[in-house]
């Protein structure tokens, strides 16, 4: 028997559904820096669930405007 899933039963694309919570905000940093661990580590992605829910989170305005770029990762990482 698998637990709850929180976002497959409300529908939403965030952890509790259409609204953006506490915990979405807690997650977003860490979601966004695993974006870039996918690609320069050879992470792969775990499901269709963690596709969408990542997607989610990385097309939010407020994370867009105060994370690092891309660039500044692949500086980092890429090595």
């Amino acid at each position: 028997m698998h637990p709850p899933n929180p976002r497959k039963e409300s529908g939403g694309p965030r952890f509790f559904g259409e609204k953006w919570t506490t915990v979405d905000m807690s997650l977003a940093p860490f979601v966004r820096r695993f974006n870039n661990l996918e690609k320069f580590r050879g992470f792969e992605e775990v499901g269709k669930g963690w596709v969408e829910y990542k997607a989610a989170l990385l097309d939010r305005d407020s994370l867009k405007k105060t994370s690092s770029l891309d660039e500044q990762y692949t500086e980092l990482l890429g090595s």
